[in-house]
């Protein structure tokens, strides 16, 4: 099996297209906080999480109250990276964090990705 970014093969690519994945969530996860957009943030959670939170909307929003002032920069740091293997599917696990800076103050996030890739195989 090649790599799934397509920049070679073998371990290097897939650790590559890992972290991409993280920084493409963390990207994601930096924009609903600026701009404040609730909905973008609840769709990056699972049906499960949803299912399992207790008043996710108002932790939410709670969130956004917390961090004061205007995002002026965002890093990534760190990254780790695992995945299992089963019947066609893989799932993905990344773990890293955000340092969030404002013209207020700088915050520390750790996120805990989950991701499910399904292989369609044929034998044709």
């Amino acid at each position: 099996m090649g790599s799934q970014n397509g920049s070679g093969g073998g371990r290097t690519g897939m650790l590559d297209s890992r972290e991409g994945s993280a920084d493409q969530r963390m990207e994601q996860i930096v924009s609903a906080i600026k701009d404040k957009d609730s909905d973008a943030l609840k769709s990056l959670f699972s049906k499960k999480a949803l299912d399992e939170a207790v008043d996710i909307d108002s932790e939410i929003e709670g969130l956004f109250d917390f961090i004061q002032g205007d995002v002026v920069s965002w890093v990534r740091d760190g990254y780790s990276g695992s995945g299992t293997h089963k019947y066609g599917e893989e799932t993905i696990m990344n773990r890293f964090g955000i340092t969030l800076t404002t013209d207020e103050n700088t915050y520390s996030f750790y996120i805990i990705d989950y991701n499910d890739i399904v292989y369609n195989w044929s034998l044709a």
